[in-house]
């Protein structure tokens, strides 16, 4: 398990914005409807997005914090959405997802932990679903903690 961002999250201003990512924007160019895991949600910019757009969501983090600032938000803009403080590698859901989104989350993990959170995602993605991940690379000169290899993610999917 990773840490919680909690403190971060505590100032009245969104940590990350409140546009959506690239990664949520362009899900758009492939799907227009079905449900949607997002991992390591933070404040929820693409959960509330996503549920805007008329997407089943539910996102994780866990950051109490930022999932009750996200729960604030889908209130005050009327948005249905299923919001869940703690680990995704725990999280045990009833039915599988049609998509399941990692933006940047892959690389806030231990690296052994690494596979098993892509073989979970795969095995918590309905038949012809999608996973979208976004990771930093050896190519990124960010301070993170494990930057992919450029094929690293293809290999768990071939």
């Amino acid at each position: 398990m990773v840490k919680s961002y909690d403190k971060e999250y505590q100032t009245e201003k969104l940590l990350w914005g409140s546009e959506p990512s690239i990664v949520a924007k362009e899900l758009l160019n492939h799907r227009k409807e079905g449900s949607v895991l997002d991992i390591g949600m933070g404040e929820g910019r693409d959960v509330l997005f996503l549920a805007e757009k008329g997407f089943k969501v539910t996102g994780i983090d866990l950051s109490k914090v930022a999932v009750n600032k996200c729960l604030d938000l889908s209130e005050k803009n009327n948005l249905d959405v299923d919001l869940l403080v703690g680990d995704y590698l725990d999280y045990y859901p009833k039915n599988r997802f049609n998509i399941i989104i990692s933006n940047c989350t892959l690389h806030l993990l231990d690296q052994k932990d690494v596979p098993r959170a892509i073989i979970k995602m795969k095995k918590m993605t309905r038949n012809n679903g999608l996973n979208i991940i976004s990771v930093f690379s050896e190519k990124d000169d960010s301070n993170v903690s494990h930057k992919f290899k450029i094929d690293e993610l293809k290999e768990f999917y071939k």
